[in-house]
Parts: C-alpha cells; structure tokens; sequence
C-alpha cells in the first residue's frame, strides 16, 4: 500500500470512528483496490477487533465503513452506472478483504464480498471506460476531474506530483515537476471540468498567473473538458508561462497514456510554444530534407491569422509538427478556410499514429474556431480516411496545376461548400517553395 493511500485510510479510520462522513470521497475512489480494507482494518482495531479470517462480525464493520464512503460520493457517481461489468471471481477475493473479532470465527457471503469489491474496482476501470467514452470527464465531479488529472499526469511521466485540498488551494489543484532542456521545471495546473458552451475565458488564465506568482512556481497549465475562447487564446500566446489544455489534448493525453502509441513511449499532441520552433525547424527539414518548409512556416507565423499550429511531444522533445493557415476563395470571401500545410513526423516517428493524431487534433481546432472547411494537397488513400473527398466535388479548384484527385476538401459545416465554386488560394508565401 503506498504512503499516500495509507494517509488516507488513517484519516479515513479517525473520521469513521468518530461517526463523521468523510469528506474526501473523490481521493478515496481512485486509490488501490485495497483501501476500503485498510480503512477498515484501522476502524476494527480502534473498536477492540483484529484482523483474522472470514467474520460476518467483521464484515458488518467493513460494510459501514463502505456506506460511510459512498455516502459522500452518491451524488457524483452517475458516470460509475455506465461502466462496464468485467468477469470477476469475488471468492478469490474474500481472504484479502476479511476482518474477525477476537476469537469468534465466520465468514463472508459471495454477495457481501462484491458489495466490497466494487468500491475497489473504479480505479481499475475508470481509466479504460474514458477511452471508451470521453464524455466521461465531464460527468465525474469537479474534484474527482481534478484526481483523474493527477493520475494522468503520472501516467503521462509527470513527477513530484502533488494533489493539493480541495478547497483553499491557493488556486492551484496540481503541483507537479517535469525536465525541460535539462532542467527540472516546477508546474502549477488548474483544472475545469466545464460543459464545452462554458468556455475558458482570460479571466481565469489571469487567475493562475497570480496563483503562481504567489507560489514562485515558473510554469502553469489549465486543463479543461471544455476549450479557450479566443481572447484566452491570444493571451496564452502573450505568456509564455501558462499552457492551456482543451478537452481533445485531453483524450489524446488519454489514449497515449494507456498505451496507443506502439512505441510504448507517453506523449502528447500540444499547441507550439516559441520555444518549440528549433524542434520544429529540425523535424520540417528531416522530414523534407530541404530548409523551404521550415522557412515558409517562420513566414506563415508572421503574416497569417490566425494559425493552428500543433506539436507532437514525445519524451519531452518534438517529434511532429502540422499547420493550418487561412487560404481564400475571391467569390466567397465570408468563408473562413483552412489549408492543412505543412505536416511532418520525424522519419524515426513515422508510422506509429502520430501523424493521425496531428491531424484529428489540428481538424478539432478548425472545427472549435468556428472554421468553414479545410483544404489540402496531399496523397488521396491518406487523406480520405479523415473525410476529405477531392474539392472538384464541390467545384473549387486549386491554383497550383496539380491532379484533380490530390487537392481534398472537407466541410467542417455541414453544407458550407454546395453553393461555392471557383479557385481556392494558398497565402502567397506558399509561391516561394
């Protein structure tokens, strides 16, 4: 049993014993199997028993102590109905989860001892049903959104975590460190578990960076079920020390972190920072060997707005790199388009999923930003698989004389293209390749 979970239970027993609902359910329901066990183990000692072997007596003591728990936690539990029901064997269990009373022997039913295991079973399962449903983030509790991002910052490398109290918190949930160029980077996170019509405004990026200030703590994140505004995004690209997080960073952080990356290594897809751009320069001229890309992207970054830009980040150094850029169509000048270009995978990356991601994520933040369509010249067996279909469908046509079938099209709005025809084109630092 770790230090942390035998805390808990302590704290868990001395409330019990005192007749107090504990009030830290959320910690509780992540831990290890375990726990329930430990805190009734201590809650038996405390009233004269001992821990021996099958007891109804004692059962009655680890029921109560279970009740006690789910108690709290009763209102915040409607996501736990929707995971799935593993096979299990509750007899293998009954031996590790048995209290007796001193000298008077019994024994636990199969139907008590799954009553047991269930609270035990949520860290096991949780996990793998928001792999399976990310809507589940949103459903959970704000605190346990707050422990289910500590666990996955863990999952994800993150070290010296530290979960603080769930209130007066000094308005920071997650302390964490993590090596950047060497250098052991202390974190502040502030986590939201929002609707995704709530959006992360400025005002609450404002806060963190007070938080921290307070703190001393260099680097800052908020991590949320929801997204940025657009003013909370132009003000985490004008401070360098906060990082923002929306709910698809989130389910990419998920499916790295349990293991879709072949390679077995954890990472993430992320919006650039600046301090990205020599990663990125390398990743563009390996990947293409040749410095034009690298160059049209330094170019893209000061003449065109607005830019997605993501990172592929894996052990802490960039691996892949995708960028939309606003392309226009003389006719239509209401409709906001996107060209997907330039994308790269380092060659020693390529064909482990990264480039898929990059893709989904970047086309998520299209779609967030309230983008019409997305437009790009690639091979058509890759493209399609994301829903592009050739843009000659809907009668637009590229300004480059390429073959009909390698410039897509996808509609971000349902219907944005039907009416539009005519030539689509790319900002003019494109020409200079």
């Amino acid at each position: 049993m770790t230090e942390r979970s035998a805390f808990f239970a302590e704290r868990a027993a001395r409330n019990l014993d005192a007749g107090e609902s504990p009030s830290y359910f959320e910690e509780i329901a992540l831990l290890d199997p375990s726990f329930v066990r430990q805190v009734a183990s201590r809650v038996a000692t405390r009233q004269g028993l001992t821990l021996l072997s099958h007891s109804l007596s004692a059962f009655k003591v680890l029921n109560s102590t279970v009740a006690a728990i789910k108690e709290r936690g009763r209102e915040t539990e409607s996501w736990e109905r929707t995971l799935p029901e593993p096979p299990r064997d509750p007899k293998t269990h009954l031996s590790a989860l048995s209290l007796a009373p001193s000298g008077n022997a019994g024994s636990l039913t199969e139907e008590d001892s799954v009553r047991i295991i269930e609270v035990g079973r949520l860290h096991r399962d949780f996990w793998e049903a928001v792999r399976r449903r990310p809507d589940l983030l949103r459903e959970i509790s704000p605190r346990k959104f707050e422990i289910a991002m500590y666990e996955l910052l863990g999952k994800l490398g993150w070290e010296d975590l530290e979960l603080t109290p769930g209130s007066r918190d000094g308005g920071l949930d997650i302390l964490a460190k993590r090596e950047i160029d060497g250098l052991r980077v202390h974190f502040g996170f502030e986590c939201k578990r929002y609707s995704p019509r709530q959006l992360i405004g400025p005002g609450i990026l404002r806060s963190l960076l007070g938080s921290l200030a307070a703190r001393q703590i260099p680097k800052g994140a908020v991590l949320t079920t929801s997204y940025f505004s657009k003013d909370a995004i132009q003000f985490l690209d004008a401070h360098l020390a906060l990082e923002g997080r929306n709910f698809d960073d989130l389910v990419t952080w998920v499916d790295w972190a349990l293991g879709k990356n072949r390679r077995g290594a954890t990472g993430l897809i992320r919006p650039e920072t600046r301090a990205d751009h020599a990663g990125i320069r390398t990743v563009l001229e390996t990947a293409f060997e040749a410095p034009g890309e690298a160059r049209l992207v330094d170019t893209l970054r000061q003449q065109a707005k607005p830019l997605v830009s993501l990172v592929a980040e894996l052990d802490d150094r960039v691996v892949g790199f995708i960028l939309f850029s606003p392309v226009t169509h003389a006719d239509h000048p209401e409709l906001e388009i996107m060209g997907l270009a330039p994308m790269a995978v380092l060659p020693s990356h390529q064909r482990t999923g990264i480039g898929s991601a990059l893709v989904r994520a970047g086309l998520a933040e299209c779609e967030r930003l309230a983008i019409s369509a997305v437009v790009v010249l690639g091979h058509p067996e890759y493209y399609l698989r994301f829903g592009f279909q050739p843009a000659s469908r809907f009668g637009l046509g590229c300004e480059y004389d390429v073959p009909d079938e390698v410039f897509m099209a996808l509609e971000l709005q349902p219907g944005c293209l039907a009416e539009v025809s005519g030539t689509v084109r790319y900002h003019a630092a494109f020409r200079e390749l």
